[in-house]
């Protein structure tokens, strides 16, 4: 039996029309260049099919925002739309971005709680967002005001009960809309790619991770073969198996992501001095470890740089990119390379142009 009403929109436009919207003011929303992250390898090729060359440019929100703020009387829904005084708080709800349709909790009375605390956030889809977007933020809010407030398919996931189990954090999955009393929100306060060292130090703090150093030359490489993206529909082509092989022909370890449990990756910290890996979620990892040189592997059109800020903010000095989708035998040879210069040390920042290979 419905218990609320459901109601299809045209997104954000049409809902701010209506006046059922609250979005977050302009001034808040305004971007910076917070650094630049140069790197080896390949130039990027974005949806337009343009190289976009090192650095990567990471952004940021050009004026602070606060951290937390506390609401009275809000109404919560299994979506993660945060109702107050008759409207949609962007500032205040989870994954808000264009929803093909709201949930209305004013119809009908309400099961009031007298605290909770509930978290904004942009997306959250795949392991990585939900660490971006989510984890980070209850890492620096220490305390929390009554359980964590989940949406429904969110809390679903057994990676996100996991991590809440490793951090001690009481939550509640909402599967109807919910009055609370008295909400503490922790806001975004920074774009999902930009990522600072003090955030990776709580963040292994809260998961007490101590990262021994990986033994020297130590090679890794973290394999999707076996996994099934939460955001990509379609399969990203990558030569798992080719790629495997010259990094176990080199002496490296080759592991398949898809099964892997946290503390598995904890056990393979002495094994990560140099990481190759197939961009994803995995490389969230990065702060278990305290590798020293990442190669990325990228899909044409399928790419962000947030991977490389957090490497660099957890303590990677050397990070590269390749792209999957170019011939196989270019591909190799510029991995054999950027292996090679690693090896050697010979990484002076880099400048995203393709390495050239040594001559065979």
């Amino acid at each position: 039996m419905m218990f609320h009403h459901r109601v299809k929109v045209l997104g954000k436009r049409g809902l701010v029309g209506l006046g059922l919207w609250r979005p977050i003011p302009a001034a808040l929303c305004e971007r910076r260049v917070a650094e630049r992250l140069p790197y080896l390898g390949d130039a990027f090729h974005g949806r337009d099919n343009r190289p976009v060359s090192s650095p990567a440019e990471i952004l940021d929100f050009a004026a602070p925002r606060p951290a937390v703020s506390r609401l009275r009387d809000l109404r919560y829904t299994p979506l993660g739309l945060a109702w107050h005084r008759g409207a949609i708080e962007e500032a205040a709800s989870f994954s808000p971005i264009g929803p093909p349709f709201i949930e209305i909790p004013y119809l009908r009375p309400l099961e009031r709680i007298a605290a909770a605390t509930v978290v904004q956030t942009d997306h959250t889809v795949s392991y990585g967002d939900w660490v971006f977007e989510v984890v980070r933020r209850l890492v620096a809010a220490g305390a929390l005001h009554g359980p964590l407030l989940l949406p429904r398919a969110l809390a679903a996931k057994g990676y996100v009960r996991a991590d809440l189990e490793r951090l001690g954090i009481a939550y509640r999955a909402v599967t109807r809309p919910l009055l609370i009393g008295e909400a503490l929100v922790l806001h975004k306060q920074h774009m999902t790619q930009r990522w600072t060292a003090e955030e990776v130090g709580l963040l292994r703090r809260r998961w007490r991770l101590a990262p021994p150093e990986p033994r020297p030359g130590s090679l890794l490489y973290l394999s999707r073969e076996d996994v099934r993206s939460e955001v990509w529909s379609r399969s990203r082509a990558m030569p798992h198996a080719e790629i495997g092989a010259l990094v176990a022909a080199r002496g490296g370890r080759v592991v398949r992501t898809g099964k892997l449990r946290f503390e598995d990756y904890t056990a393979l910290a002495a094994e990560a001095e140099t990481v190759v890996a197939d961009h994803g979620s995995a490389m969230v990892n990065l702060v278990q470890w305290r590798t020293r040189a990442v190669i990325e592997l990228v899909s044409d059109g399928y790419w962000g740089a947030g991977l490389m800020a957090l490497g660099r903010a957890a303590g990677v000095g050397t990070h590269a990119i390749l792209r999957a989708n170019q011939d196989l035998p270019t591909l190799l040879a510029k991995l054999e390379h950027l292996l090679d210069t690693i090896g050697r040390g010979d990484t002076p920042g880099g400048d995203g142009e393709p390495p050239q290979p040594a001559a065979r």
